[in-house]
């Protein structure tokens, strides 16, 4: 890795978080346990819908060619996985998403975790940022059908958005729970993230599934088990306080 600033804004990192099981526990209007908005069937039925060519067992794969022309010019983390349903709902859990909550994705994939933050919490923003554009485009596809599906969610002042692009193009300014898939993120990528949490003011909690490098000022809070397709085991989540919560205390 060159550490000049010019080869660090080269760097492209994308990650699909693909989605798995069980219920959530979240109403839209507040953190009570009820019975859920969506439940992982809801999901699977809207994204099976949303493929149309039924490869849904192959959600989140390369165009034919797409590796080679999106990631090979660049040095972009494009592997994914399946973080399973029951996991994201148990830190939604932990994390008690509020009507005042913006909600990021680094690495949306296809957009499932962002989609079942949005119909499952409370949260008024959520937001998916995407390197591969064949999974970005998948997101859209989803998001028309939630359209549908869906339509109470998207009342109000309440936005689920997908970005296509470079996480090193944003800072997240506004983001108060940030949440990435980063098991293939190397350390100046998350260095680059965790720098750039730790500026906002505003952020409550950053999650990641590879710890922040020690030269990351966000203090560690817990870890989550995590749940995905790619282990039998599960995987720590590590869940950092942001400014906000320093604040308050």
């Amino acid at each position: 890795f060159d550490s000049s600033s010019m080869r660090l804004r080269r760097l492209v990192a994308a990650a699909a978080c693909v989605g798995g099981a069980c219920t959530a526990r979240y109403t839209l209007h507040g953190a009570s346990k009820q019975t859920p908005w969506a439940t992982k069937d809801d999901l699977d039925q809207i994204y099976e819908r949303a493929m149309k060519d039924g490869k849904y067992t192959e959600r989140g794969y390369f165009d034919v060619n797409e590796e080679a022309r999106t990631c090979h010019g660049e040095q972009v983390w494009a592997q994914y996985g399946i973080i399973e349903y029951d996991a994201i709902a148990s830190m939604l859990e932990e994390l008690n998403v509020t009507a005042s909550d913006v909600f990021y994705d680094l690495g949306s994939g296809i957009g499932n975790v962002c989609t079942q933050v949005f119909l499952n919490t409370p949260a008024k923003t959520v937001k998916g940022i995407e390197y591969v554009p064949s999974r970005h485009r998948l997101a859209l596809e989803a998001l028309k059908e939630l359209h549908s599906s869906f339509p109470r969610h998207f009342g109000g002042d309440r936005i689920l958005q997908f970005q296509c692009d470079n996480l090193l193009n944003h800072d997240f300014a506004d983001a108060s729970i940030i949440f990435m898939c980063s098991w293939c993120f190397d350390d100046p990528l998350l260095d680059y993230i965790g720098q750039a949490a730790a500026r906002n003011q505003g952020l409550k909690y950053l999650v990641t599934l590879r710890p922040l490098p020690a030269s990351c000022p966000l203090v560690l809070w817990k870890t989550i088990p995590i749940t995905c397709d790619f282990t039998d085991d599960q995987l720590p989540a590590y869940v950092y306080k942001g400014a906000a919560l320093e604040l308050v205390q």
